[in-house]
């Protein structure tokens, strides 16, 4: 591939944190990177849209690439105790970047991209928090923003893990992928540069 600025050796698909990351990565190794992105910036759509959320990895199965790649976060986190076959791990509580407590996010399976917030779920959110913070009233929550995860299972079915293969296997290869990268996404983030860099080095 060529452009104005020369030869391109590798492009990364998607300029959010785990695109940045991975390219970042791949600049200390190599040059004639180039992103292509659909958006008119970077980080647009799910990295722009998440919790703040630094996760410790713990509620993820032993040995999974999302319990691997999750580093130990420094943010207060105050999670409810996960029930069996929950898909989230619940309406939890975060001191943002900005010092604000933010609670949050709910899991609702959609068919459409729509990041319009739906007002309605107050009382449900009161609800959820008040089981670990008994004293919230309505008035003290307003709504924020809504986010959509990449998730591969399905209503009802079992947790999935990251995947992350090179695709010689399917005819096409030097391309790799990187597939349902939700929540722990952004905390992973680095690790998962690195997972990408030395597959990188051996299609190279």
């Amino acid at each position: 591939m060529s452009g104005e600025a020369g030869e391109f050796r590798i492009a990364v698909i998607g300029a959010g944190v785990v695109g940045l990351a991975v390219a970042e990565r791949l600049s200390k190794l190599y040059r004639g990177i180039v992103f292509l992105e659909k958006n008119d910036s970077f980080g647009q759509e799910t990295s722009s849209r998440n919790s703040e959320v630094i996760h410790g990895g713990i509620y993820y199965p032993p040995g999974s690439l999302k319990a691997t790649l999750c580093r130990e976060g420094n943010l207060l986190l105050v999670y409810p105790v996960p029930s069996e076959g929950r898909v989230g791990l619940g309406i939890h509580a975060t001191i943002d970047l900005a010092g604000r407590v933010r609670f949050g996010p709910d899991v609702e399976y959609v068919d459409r991209i729509d990041y319009a917030v739906d007002e309605g779920k107050g009382v449900f959110f009161r609800e959820a928090v008040r089981s670990y913070l008994p004293s919230i009233v309505h008035a003290a929550l307003e709504p924020d923003q809504c986010g959509i995860r990449p998730k591969l299972q399905g209503p009802g079915e079992p947790f999935r893990d990251f995947v992350i293969r090179e695709e010689s296997d399917s005819g096409l290869p030097g391309l790799i992928n990187l597939i349902g990268i939700e929540s722990p996404g952004l905390t992973a983030s680095p690790a998962l540069a690195e997972h990408v860099a030395s597959l990188v080095e051996a299609c190279l």
